[in-house]
């Protein structure tokens, strides 16, 4: 059994053409109006009383994406199923891609797929600049505190869950609006150290129209950054607790030090230079310079140690 999960939000436009594109093709839809202001609503209770296979849930307020997503998968949990599918109801995916992954996952035993748009058919239309330089800015932070290469496109609200994976799911408060699919990936990720979960990415295919935008850029920044320091000492906490995994973090926390030392040895020879302290400028400048270089070297060891582990995590289907 597939269920097939569906975020609304002020979607009088699209949610219509977006369910019934799908109707056929689950046996349970499972749709999430979070609160909507528009006519969002009444076209999904029309919708509901011609078609058994749809649960309607209204957030009785705004909550937000990422909140949203968590009743829709508790929800989904109430009952047995080898895949759910979570959409957006802007109509921005391709059904094809959604029958794709199916089949991909089925075939190939997947427990998670995320999806990359950022590949040369990945995307129809305009996509607005911010959300193009958030996800590359995003991409780039994940890749940095996961020492994951492989790891593309973090902000893509397109996913695949088993039902072992959803169960592990549990959006934090900090992820209750944008930004949710970082955390989703990174979680999954760090749980994939305990556990052998098959993990895969597929290119999908995203087209943009006239939908309106409800990012808060500095916020999403904020809250990446935030988040990402906290994953970072958590992801060295969970290496140590595995053998094959040590190593890595051993030498993560080399890193950090040497990273600090780096910092006050700049910082020392600043305060030289440009504010008459006592010392020699050049010895500071060359501590900080070799410093560096040992945090750079020891974080090129540890993502070496971690490498088996990443060469096998989201490859593409």
């Amino acid at each position: 059994m597939n269920k097939l999960l569906i975020l609304a939000y002020n979607e009088e436009l699209y949610i219509e053409k977006t369910i019934l594109s799908y109707i056929n093709d689950f046996e349970e839809i499972i749709i999430v109006d979070d609160c909507s202001n528009d006519s969002t609503q009444d076209i999904l209770s029309k919708l509901n009383s011609n078609h058994s296979n749809l649960k309607i849930i209204r957030n009785t307020k705004n909550y937000g994406a990422g909140k949203s997503m968590q009743i829709g998968i508790d929800e989904a949990l109430k009952s047995n199923f080898e895949y759910l599918v979570k959409i957006d109801g802007d109509n921005q995916f391709k059904n094809t891609d959604i029958s794709e992954i199916l089949k991909l996952a089925k075939d190939n035993g997947a427990s998670f797929v995320k999806s990359d748009r950022f590949w040369k058919y990945g995307i129809e239309g305009n996509i607005p600049k911010i959300r193009y330089f958030g996800n590359a800015f995003a991409s780039s932070l994940v890749k940095l505190i996961t020492g994951n290469s492989n790891i593309n496109d973090p902000l893509n609200g397109l996913f695949l869950f088993s039902f072992n994976i959803a169960n592990n799911i549990l959006i934090p408060k900090m992820f209750h609006g944008y930004g949710y699919p970082f955390f989703v990936n990174t979680q999954i990720y760090i749980d994939s150290l305990e556990t052998d979960f098959k993990l895969f990415q597929y290119k999908n295919k995203v087209s943009y129209k006239a939908e309106n935008s409800y990012i808060k850029p500095f916020v999403l920044f904020v809250k990446l950054i935030t988040y990402s320091i906290k994953f970072y000492f958590k992801f060295i906490k969970e290496k140590l607790r595995y053998s094959q995994y040590q190593m890595s973090g051993l030498l993560d926390i080399f890193s950090i030090f040497s990273l600090l030392l780096s910092i006050f040895f700049f910082s020392k020879s600043l305060l030289v230079r440009y504010f008459s302290v006592d010392g020699n400028q050049g010895a500071w400048f060359i501590l900080f310079v070799m410093f560096f270089l040992f945090f750079i070297l020891i974080n090129i060891s540890s993502r070496s140690v971690m490498k088996k582990i990443n060469s096998k995590i989201f490859n593409y289907l």
